[in-house]
Protein backbone atom coordinates (compact mmCIF):
# COMPACT_ATOMS: atom_id res chain seq x y z
CA UNK A 1 0.00 0.00 0.00
CA UNK A 2 1.36 3.83 -0.71
CA UNK A 3 0.57 7.09 1.01
CA UNK A 4 1.75 10.22 -0.49
CA UNK A 5 2.75 10.92 3.68
CA UNK A 6 5.84 10.31 4.40
CA UNK A 7 7.91 9.87 7.61
CA UNK A 8 10.77 10.88 7.95
CA UNK A 9 13.47 9.26 5.60
CA UNK A 10 16.69 7.65 6.14
CA UNK A 11 19.96 10.00 6.27
CA UNK A 12 20.37 11.04 2.62
CA UNK A 13 24.27 9.98 3.34
CA UNK A 14 23.49 6.43 4.24
CA UNK A 15 21.02 5.90 1.50
CA UNK A 16 23.19 6.92 -1.16
CA UNK A 17 25.48 4.18 0.05
CA UNK A 18 22.87 2.23 0.08
CA UNK A 19 21.89 2.97 -3.15
CA UNK A 20 25.83 3.15 -4.39
CA UNK A 21 25.92 -0.27 -3.34
CA UNK A 22 23.10 -1.70 -5.17
CA UNK A 23 23.58 -0.12 -8.00
CA UNK A 24 20.62 1.86 -8.37
CA UNK A 25 20.25 5.66 -9.27
CA UNK A 26 17.52 7.79 -8.08
CA UNK A 27 15.95 8.00 -11.62
CA UNK A 28 14.92 4.20 -10.92
CA UNK A 29 13.34 5.10 -7.57
CA UNK A 30 11.22 7.69 -8.66
CA UNK A 31 10.39 5.39 -11.86
CA UNK A 32 9.24 2.91 -9.12
CA UNK A 33 7.38 5.13 -6.92
CA UNK A 34 5.27 6.55 -10.41
CA UNK A 35 4.33 3.26 -11.14
CA UNK A 36 3.08 2.31 -7.48
CA UNK A 37 1.18 5.49 -7.14
CA UNK A 38 -0.29 6.31 -10.60
CA UNK A 39 -4.11 6.07 -10.60
CA UNK A 40 -4.63 4.92 -13.99
CA UNK A 41 -3.44 0.75 -14.62
CA UNK A 42 -1.12 0.89 -11.53
CA UNK A 43 1.42 -2.12 -11.66
CA UNK A 44 0.09 -5.42 -10.09
CA UNK A 45 3.10 -7.59 -9.44
CA UNK A 46 6.92 -7.45 -8.49
CA UNK A 47 7.29 -8.63 -12.47
CA UNK A 48 5.28 -6.06 -14.26
CA UNK A 49 7.40 -3.43 -12.23
CA UNK A 50 10.95 -4.79 -12.97
CA UNK A 51 9.95 -5.29 -17.01
CA UNK A 52 8.64 -1.73 -16.59
CA UNK A 53 11.77 -0.37 -14.95
CA UNK A 54 14.09 -2.48 -17.23
CA UNK A 55 15.96 -4.09 -14.22
CA UNK A 56 15.75 -7.60 -12.59
CA UNK A 57 13.17 -8.84 -10.23
CA UNK A 58 15.86 -9.02 -7.48
CA UNK A 59 17.10 -5.14 -8.15
CA UNK A 60 13.27 -4.23 -8.34
CA UNK A 61 12.63 -5.59 -4.41
CA UNK A 62 15.90 -3.97 -3.61
CA UNK A 63 13.51 -0.43 -5.06
CA UNK A 64 10.65 -1.85 -3.23
CA UNK A 65 12.90 -1.91 0.10
CA UNK A 66 14.16 1.70 -0.51
CA UNK A 67 10.74 3.18 -1.01
CA UNK A 68 9.34 0.88 2.34
CA UNK A 69 12.43 2.25 4.25
CA UNK A 70 11.60 5.95 2.69
CA UNK A 71 8.01 5.31 4.27
CA UNK A 72 6.15 4.75 1.77
CA UNK A 73 3.99 1.57 2.37
CA UNK A 74 3.92 -1.00 -0.26
CA UNK A 75 2.76 -4.84 0.27
CA UNK A 76 4.54 -7.58 -1.71
CA UNK A 77 3.59 -10.84 -1.06
CA UNK A 78 6.24 -13.16 -0.82
CA UNK A 79 5.18 -16.29 -2.43
CA UNK A 80 3.30 -14.49 -5.73
CA UNK A 81 5.18 -11.61 -6.04
CA UNK A 82 1.98 -9.58 -6.04
CA UNK A 83 1.97 -5.81 -5.35
CA UNK A 84 -0.81 -4.06 -3.85
CA UNK A 85 -1.04 -0.09 -4.00
CA UNK A 86 -3.53 2.03 -2.38
CA UNK A 87 -4.19 5.93 -3.32
CA UNK A 88 -4.08 9.03 -1.74
CA UNK A 89 -7.82 9.25 -2.15
CA UNK A 90 -8.43 5.65 -1.14
CA UNK A 91 -6.44 6.42 2.47
CA UNK A 92 -8.52 9.74 2.78
CA UNK A 93 -11.26 7.69 2.12
CA UNK A 94 -10.90 5.33 5.42
CA UNK A 95 -9.65 7.98 8.05
CA UNK A 96 -11.34 8.39 10.87
CA UNK A 97 -12.29 11.93 11.15
CA UNK A 98 -14.18 13.60 13.46
CA UNK A 99 -17.85 15.44 11.84
CA UNK A 100 -18.47 17.95 14.21
CA UNK A 101 -21.77 18.67 12.90
CA UNK A 102 -23.31 15.14 12.62
CA UNK A 103 -25.44 13.44 15.42
CA UNK A 104 -28.44 14.93 16.72
CA UNK A 105 -28.49 18.11 18.37
CA UNK A 106 -30.41 18.69 22.20
CA UNK A 107 -30.84 21.86 24.01
CA UNK A 108 -32.82 21.58 27.48
CA UNK A 109 -32.84 24.13 30.81
CA UNK A 110 -31.59 22.88 33.41
CA UNK A 111 -32.82 24.52 37.06
CA UNK A 112 -32.70 23.51 41.10
CA UNK A 113 -33.59 24.22 44.20
CA UNK A 114 -36.66 26.60 43.39
CA UNK A 115 -37.99 26.28 47.44
CA UNK A 116 -41.22 27.39 46.50
CA UNK A 117 -43.32 28.17 50.08
CA UNK A 118 -39.99 29.90 51.07
CA UNK A 119 -40.11 33.62 51.40
CA UNK A 120 -37.05 34.23 49.58
CA UNK A 121 -38.17 32.47 46.70
CA UNK A 122 -37.68 34.13 43.76
CA UNK A 123 -40.72 33.42 42.23
CA UNK A 124 -40.70 36.47 39.62
CA UNK A 125 -36.85 35.19 38.42
CA UNK A 126 -38.08 31.55 38.14
CA UNK A 127 -41.47 32.94 35.69
CA UNK A 128 -38.87 34.86 33.70
CA UNK A 129 -36.59 31.48 33.44
CA UNK A 130 -39.72 29.84 31.79
CA UNK A 131 -40.16 32.81 30.07
CA UNK A 132 -36.79 32.57 28.20
CA UNK A 133 -37.50 28.60 27.30
CA UNK A 134 -40.19 29.24 25.86
CA UNK A 135 -38.73 31.85 23.22
CA UNK A 136 -36.02 29.97 23.01
CA UNK A 137 -38.07 27.21 22.00
CA UNK A 138 -36.41 24.79 24.60
CA UNK A 139 -39.22 21.73 25.23
CA UNK A 140 -37.43 20.12 28.13
CA UNK A 141 -36.63 21.51 31.62
CA UNK A 142 -34.43 19.41 34.10
CA UNK A 143 -35.35 20.08 38.02
CA UNK A 144 -32.68 19.06 40.41
CA UNK A 145 -34.39 18.80 43.29
CA UNK A 146 -35.95 20.92 46.19
CA UNK A 147 -39.28 21.88 44.56
CA UNK A 148 -40.50 23.28 47.77
CA UNK A 149 -39.10 24.31 51.13
CA UNK A 150 -40.25 22.16 53.00
CA UNK A 151 -40.82 21.93 57.03
CA UNK A 152 -38.30 21.36 59.62
CA UNK A 153 -34.99 21.16 57.51
CA UNK A 154 -32.95 23.60 59.90
CA UNK A 155 -33.56 24.86 63.15
CA UNK A 156 -34.99 28.36 62.46
CA UNK A 157 -36.54 27.62 59.21
CA UNK A 158 -40.27 28.24 60.29
CA UNK A 159 -39.27 32.05 60.10
CA UNK A 160 -38.70 31.47 56.18
CA UNK A 161 -41.35 30.15 54.99
CA UNK A 162 -45.14 30.95 54.36
CA UNK A 163 -46.36 28.12 53.98
CA UNK A 164 -46.46 25.09 57.03
CA UNK A 165 -48.13 22.52 56.07
CA UNK A 166 -47.70 19.59 53.14
CA UNK A 167 -50.77 20.28 51.47
CA UNK A 168 -50.39 23.96 51.55
CA UNK A 169 -46.90 23.20 50.24
CA UNK A 170 -47.89 20.91 47.68
CA UNK A 171 -51.24 23.08 46.69
CA UNK A 172 -49.06 26.25 46.14
CA UNK A 173 -46.96 25.00 43.43
CA UNK A 174 -49.51 22.92 41.74
CA UNK A 175 -50.87 26.41 41.60
CA UNK A 176 -47.57 28.88 40.72
CA UNK A 177 -45.00 26.77 39.79
CA UNK A 178 -44.48 28.09 35.98
CA UNK A 179 -46.11 26.31 33.33
CA UNK A 180 -45.65 27.15 29.71
CA UNK A 181 -47.26 25.51 26.88
CA UNK A 182 -44.63 22.91 25.16
CA UNK A 183 -42.67 22.52 27.81
CA UNK A 184 -42.45 19.51 29.78
CA UNK A 185 -40.38 19.70 33.65
CA UNK A 186 -38.96 16.62 34.62
CA UNK A 187 -37.86 16.85 38.41
CA UNK A 188 -36.01 14.80 41.19
CA UNK A 189 -37.07 15.39 44.91
CA UNK A 190 -34.59 16.70 47.38
CA UNK A 191 -33.27 17.13 50.77
CA UNK A 192 -35.92 19.27 51.52
CA UNK A 193 -38.95 17.61 49.62
CA UNK A 194 -38.14 14.00 51.37
CA UNK A 195 -36.77 15.02 54.81
CA UNK A 196 -37.54 16.67 58.25
CA UNK A 197 -41.62 16.81 58.76
CA UNK A 198 -42.49 15.28 54.98
CA UNK A 199 -40.21 12.57 55.52
CA UNK A 200 -41.81 11.74 59.25
CA UNK A 201 -44.84 11.75 57.26
CA UNK A 202 -43.60 9.26 54.47
CA UNK A 203 -44.60 11.94 51.96
CA UNK A 204 -43.17 13.37 48.69
CA UNK A 205 -44.38 16.70 47.68
CA UNK A 206 -42.55 16.38 44.47
CA UNK A 207 -44.63 13.17 43.60
CA UNK A 208 -47.72 14.63 44.67
CA UNK A 209 -47.47 18.03 42.84
CA UNK A 210 -46.48 16.08 39.43
CA UNK A 211 -49.28 13.81 39.85
CA UNK A 212 -51.75 16.59 39.87
CA UNK A 213 -50.01 18.71 36.47
CA UNK A 214 -49.40 17.27 33.23
CA UNK A 215 -46.40 19.16 32.33
CA UNK A 216 -44.28 18.08 35.28
CA UNK A 217 -42.86 14.04 35.54
CA UNK A 218 -41.43 12.46 38.58
CA UNK A 219 -38.07 10.46 37.77
CA UNK A 220 -37.24 9.71 41.58
CA UNK A 221 -35.89 10.25 45.05
CA UNK A 222 -32.19 12.24 45.01
CA UNK A 223 -31.08 10.87 41.96
CA UNK A 224 -31.90 9.76 38.50
CA UNK A 225 -30.54 8.92 34.95
CA UNK A 226 -31.93 10.18 31.78
CA UNK A 227 -31.78 8.09 28.42
CA UNK A 228 -30.76 9.64 25.89
CA UNK A 229 -31.34 9.66 21.86
CA UNK A 230 -27.90 7.62 20.74
CA UNK A 231 -27.60 5.70 23.93
CA UNK A 232 -25.88 7.94 25.93
CA UNK A 233 -27.05 8.75 29.48
CA UNK A 234 -27.37 11.93 31.91
CA UNK A 235 -28.08 12.22 35.36
CA UNK A 236 -29.65 14.59 37.62
CA UNK A 237 -28.35 14.35 41.26
CA UNK A 238 -29.34 16.07 44.55
CA UNK A 239 -25.92 16.25 46.91
CA UNK A 240 -25.80 15.84 50.56
CA UNK A 241 -23.90 17.70 53.22
CA UNK A 242 -21.81 21.31 53.13
CA UNK A 243 -20.47 22.26 49.98
CA UNK A 244 -16.64 21.57 50.14
CA UNK A 245 -13.33 23.69 50.53
CA UNK A 246 -13.82 24.07 46.49
CA UNK A 247 -16.69 24.28 44.80
CA UNK A 248 -15.69 20.95 42.34
CA UNK A 249 -15.04 18.68 45.62
CA UNK A 250 -17.89 17.27 46.43
CA UNK A 251 -19.10 16.29 42.34
CA UNK A 252 -15.68 15.10 42.07
CA UNK A 253 -15.80 12.80 44.83
CA UNK A 254 -19.03 11.70 43.40
CA UNK A 255 -17.50 10.81 40.06
CA UNK A 256 -14.44 9.04 41.62
CA UNK A 257 -17.92 6.83 43.29
CA UNK A 258 -19.22 6.05 39.68
CA UNK A 259 -18.97 1.90 39.08
CA UNK A 260 -16.61 1.02 36.36
CA UNK A 261 -18.67 1.04 32.84
CA UNK A 262 -21.30 3.26 30.67
CA UNK A 263 -20.90 6.90 32.47
CA UNK A 264 -23.17 9.38 31.94
CA UNK A 265 -22.16 12.33 29.60
CA UNK A 266 -23.74 15.29 31.97
CA UNK A 267 -24.43 15.49 35.50
CA UNK A 268 -26.51 17.99 37.05
CA UNK A 269 -26.20 18.85 40.59
CA UNK A 270 -28.81 20.26 42.99
CA UNK A 271 -28.44 21.25 46.80
CA UNK A 272 -25.09 23.24 47.27
CA UNK A 273 -27.06 26.51 45.39
CA UNK A 274 -24.18 27.60 43.88
CA UNK A 275 -23.55 27.50 39.94
CA UNK A 276 -20.13 25.74 37.92
CA UNK A 277 -19.31 23.54 35.18
CA UNK A 278 -16.14 21.29 35.14
CA UNK A 279 -15.27 18.23 33.86
CA UNK A 280 -13.78 15.26 36.11
CA UNK A 281 -12.68 11.91 34.61
CA UNK A 282 -14.25 12.51 30.66
CA UNK A 283 -18.10 13.37 32.88
CA UNK A 284 -19.30 17.13 32.61
CA UNK A 285 -20.01 18.37 35.70
CA UNK A 286 -23.13 21.27 36.32
CA UNK A 287 -24.10 22.75 39.81
CA UNK A 288 -27.43 24.06 39.07
CA UNK A 289 -27.72 27.36 40.89
CA UNK A 290 -30.97 27.83 43.23
CA UNK A 291 -34.31 30.20 42.95
CA UNK A 292 -33.83 31.36 46.33
CA UNK A 293 -32.55 34.20 47.95
CA UNK A 294 -30.41 34.25 51.16
CA UNK A 295 -32.38 32.61 54.18
CA UNK A 296 -31.39 32.85 57.89
CA UNK A 297 -29.63 29.36 57.54
CA UNK A 298 -27.25 30.97 54.41
CA UNK A 299 -26.97 34.15 56.67
CA UNK A 300 -25.50 32.36 59.62
CA UNK A 301 -23.25 30.23 57.02
CA UNK A 302 -22.14 33.58 55.76
CA UNK A 303 -22.87 31.57 51.98
CA UNK A 304 -24.75 33.88 48.74
CA UNK A 305 -26.66 31.55 46.59
CA UNK A 306 -26.40 31.88 42.82
CA UNK A 307 -30.18 32.21 41.46
CA UNK A 308 -30.05 31.27 38.22
CA UNK A 309 -30.79 29.01 35.05
CA UNK A 310 -28.65 27.09 32.58
CA UNK A 311 -29.59 25.97 29.06
CA UNK A 312 -26.90 23.76 27.91
CA UNK A 313 -26.86 22.52 24.28
CA UNK A 314 -25.32 19.29 23.44
CA UNK A 315 -24.36 17.44 19.74
CA UNK A 316 -25.33 13.71 20.53
CA UNK A 317 -22.45 11.24 18.59
CA UNK A 318 -23.93 8.11 17.61
CA UNK A 319 -21.53 6.20 20.06
CA UNK A 320 -23.47 7.73 22.76
CA UNK A 321 -20.87 10.54 23.74
CA UNK A 322 -21.44 13.95 23.74
CA UNK A 323 -19.72 15.00 20.47
CA UNK A 324 -19.83 18.93 22.12
CA UNK A 325 -21.68 20.44 24.47
CA UNK A 326 -22.47 24.79 25.53
CA UNK A 327 -23.51 25.93 28.43
CA UNK A 328 -24.92 29.13 29.53
CA UNK A 329 -25.69 30.44 32.59
CA UNK A 330 -27.91 33.56 33.06
CA UNK A 331 -27.59 34.81 36.70
CA UNK A 332 -30.09 36.86 38.54
CA UNK A 333 -29.31 39.69 41.60
CA UNK A 334 -31.55 40.54 44.27
CA UNK A 335 -33.20 43.97 43.66
CA UNK A 336 -32.85 43.75 40.01
CA UNK A 337 -36.42 43.37 38.56
CA UNK A 338 -37.53 40.15 36.28
CA UNK A 339 -41.17 41.04 35.20
CA UNK A 340 -42.60 38.07 34.07
CA UNK A 341 -44.07 37.64 31.04
CA UNK A 342 -41.55 39.83 29.35
CA UNK A 343 -38.37 37.90 27.91
CA UNK A 344 -34.71 38.67 29.00
CA UNK A 345 -33.72 39.37 25.54
CA UNK A 346 -36.82 41.55 25.26
CA UNK A 347 -36.14 43.32 28.63
CA UNK A 348 -32.01 43.57 27.54
CA UNK A 349 -33.21 45.23 23.79
CA UNK A 350 -35.52 48.08 25.85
Amino acid sequence: MVTTKKPKPLAAAIEQEQMAARGIDEDIVEAGQRAVMRKRKPVTSLFQLADELDISPTRTRQVIELLQHRGYQIDLADDDHELEAVQASQLLATKNRYDLQSGELLEVGIISDTHQSSKEHAGPELEAAYDEFERREIATVLHAGDLVAGIGIYRTQRQDIVHHTFEEQVDNSVEHYPRRTGIRTLLISGNHDLEGQFGSMGADPVKAVTNRRDDMQYLGAYAAAIELPNGGHLMLVHGRGGGGYAISYKPQRWVEGLPPGRKPGLVAFGHWHIMGWFQHRQVNLLLGGCFEWQTSLLIRLGLQPAVGFWIVRMRLADDGSLMNMATEWTQFWQGRQATHGVTLAQKEAA
